[in-house]
């Protein structure tokens, strides 16, 4: 029986709070590489992330700096073998983030470019969608349709569900496509994120 259920897969805010707890479960799945893509730390139009190499300290993975609007590039230029998955957890997260054009730039624009990404590999995306699409509407039971995003970070969440909806959860060549919708979610490796932590 095969234990790995990956060959090699991306991991993109992989340096971050969830990005790292995710490379630490997935590492013993997984054959080949976890490539590990994040700004670590370095802000975007002065929104912050939140990623560390603290974080990735005796997890094995090979991490790549960068800004996930240049995905195509890094990619092309970076890894030379197939990816099995993409896990997409980077986003720029501060809820009080005040730059739309950046934050829907960043959060939801280089989201078609994974699309892309994941047909050229033939893979599916799981991707980190918010409770933040809820706004101030949390019941104890949401589904799609009861979305209501009171700040730029829940729509730009919002409107990367929209697409995935609109393209019946897969990609243009059939491949899967997995918004996980976080609320509070809090653990180790949480100190990075400063006066968003839980």
């Amino acid at each position: 029986m095969n234990p790995y259920l990956f060959e090699n897969v991306i991991v993109t805010g992989g340096a971050g709070f969830i990005g790292s707890n995710l490379v630490s479960y997935i590492q013993n799945l997984t054959k080949g590489s976890i490539f590990i893509i994040d700004s670590f730390g370095q802000s975007i139009n002065h929104c912050s992330t939140h990623g560390s190499y603290k974080n990735l300290v005796g997890l094995k993975c090979i991490p790549l700096a960068g800004d996930i609007r240049n995905i195509k590039e890094i990619v092309s230029k970076s890894i030379k073998v197939p990816i099995s998955a993409v896990f997409h957890m980077a986003a720029i997260s501060d809820t009080t983030a005040l730059d739309e054009n950046t934050v829907i730039d960043v959060n939801f624009n280089s989201f078609f470019d994974f699309l892309e990404i994941c047909d050229h590999f033939s893979a599916p995306i799981v991707y980190a969608s918010s409770g933040a699409v809820y706004g101030n509407k949390i019941c104890q039971t949401n589904n799609l349709g009861s979305e209501s995003p009171n700040n730029v970070y829940g729509y730009s969440k919002y409107s990367m569900d929209s697409v995935s909806k609109e393209l019946n959860f897969r990609t243009k060549k059939g491949n899967k496509i997995t918004g996980l919708r976080f609320f509070n979610v809090y653990g180790p490796n949480e100190n990075s994120k400063g006066k968003s932590s839980s």
